[in-house]
């Protein structure tokens, strides 16, 4: 088998396993919720779901790795990895701009910010300091002597994982780097730097006048990020942006050609060792994102893609945890190394607890939280209607 045939193997097993996992928590109706009357955007959740495994594949074939035990004879390096990663992000991004912006089309802008952000911070908070706690803990025990209480730097590392990666990461703690733990918090600030501006590109968007001026400021933003920045993101919440529109003017193209447009651009976007975050990668991920909007293909809202869809902050969060757990226990039954077999088997049995895991926080950390919003809001909420946290339910990462 070639290094190429490995990888897609692997990366195609990664999404496969969280996907039985997930079939099989719907056979047993683990999350209730989903099983009732719902006004969703089942395409979402799919892509949502599509997207959290994607960065599940860009990090657990390095677990063994990152937690110390050298697997380079398994070839798990190389730029198939990377691209599933970062088009998760760019994925995620682009729902959270169109989940909020069609709120902001669907109320004319007229949105009660107060609630906006208490229940922004009620959606992200919780189960995010939940897994710094794991993640300080983890850290802590691992630096063991090393860490000196004694230096300010100390608290202000520890700090830094508590901040939704706004104080940078990942920290050293002591002698322990905790990039294994959370090196995917950088992405929480660009989430948070979006709903910050959010209230003024809302007021934008609700006018046409103001829409004009919208989208010329949006351009040169977008230039202006291309011709500045090796890592382009913003650009991608204005995709979302465009998904928006194109869904309110219930703009379609048929299933069949909005399905096959976003599986070639997924193939693309994985395939070819482009600039993970360059215009060329922006261009092919547009392109499938606002087919699956037009489109809605029916392969990605499947129920065990929707279940990941739904807990994917959890495994957003989470996969970098329990990977690394897993990987120092098989440490200590094999501390001179694995064959290729187990290596496969860790993967496999990691990434399935990375399911199984995320779906208990989600039922019992995240959806409480959830719940007493959508309580809150069901008065207001009458027949026809979306569901009334629909822009509460987005993926951050």
């Amino acid at each position: 088998m070639t290094y190429e045939e490995q990888s897609w193997g692997i990366a195609l097993g990664i999404v496969l396993v969280g996907m039985a996992v997930c079939w099989a928590l719907a056979r047993i109706n683990f999350l209730p919720h989903l099983s009732g009357p719902q006004n969703r955007y089942k395409t979402i959740d799919g892509l949502r779901g599509l997207a959290a495994f994607a960065v599940v594949a860009n990090h657990a074939p390095f677990a063994l790795g990152n937690a110390g035990m050298p697997v380079t004879q398994f070839g798990v390096m190389g730029h198939v990895y990377g691209n599933m990663g970062s088009l998760g992000v760019q994925i995620f991004f682009c729902i959270t701009g169109f989940l909020f912006f069609d709120r902001a089309i669907q109320k004319r802008g007229q949105i009660d910010w107060a609630d906006f952000y208490g229940a922004r911070i009620r959606r992200l908070a919780p189960l995010y300091l939940f897994v710094a706690a794991i993640v300080a803990a983890l850290s802590i025990r691992i630096a063991g002597a090393s860490l000196d209480w004694t230096v300010p730097k100390t608290g202000l590392d520890l700090a830094s994982i508590f901040a939704f990666g706004f104080l940078g990461s990942p920290a050293k703690i002591g002698a322990f780097d905790t990039t294994p733990l959370n090196t995917v918090i950088w992405t929480l600030a660009y989430e948070w730097r979006f709903y910050f501006f959010f209230p003024f590109l809302a007021y934008l968007v609700t006018g046409r006048v103001r829409a004009s001026i919208a989208l010329a400021i949006a351009l040169g933003f977008m230039v202006l990020d291309f011709a500045t920045s090796d890592s382009v993101m913003w650009p991608y919440f204005l995709t979302g942006l465009a998904g928006a529109y194109l869904h309110n003017r219930d703009l379609r193209m048929p299933a069949w050609l909005g399905g096959l447009l976003l599986a070639v651009s997924l193939v693309l976007a994985i395939y070819l060792p482009l600039p993970l975050y360059g215009w060329e990668r922006y261009g092919i991920v547009t392109a499938g994102f606002l087919a699956a909007v037009m489109g809605r293909p029916a392969f990605v809202a499947v129920p065990a893609l929707r279940y990941l869809g739904e807990i994917s902050y959890s495994v957003y969060l989470l996969h970098l945890p329990v990977l690394f757990v897993v990987s120092r226990l098989l440490m200590k039954v094999y501390p001179n190394g694995v064959s290729y077999g187990v290596y496969l088997a860790q993967l496999a049995v990691g990434v399935a607890l990375v399911a199984v895991v995320s779906a208990f926080t989600y039922r019992f950390i995240e959806h409480p939280f959830l719940a007493k919003r959508l309580r809150r809001s069901a008065p207001d909420a009458g027949p026809g209607t979306r569901r009334p946290d629909a822009a509460g339910q987005e993926r951050t990462a």
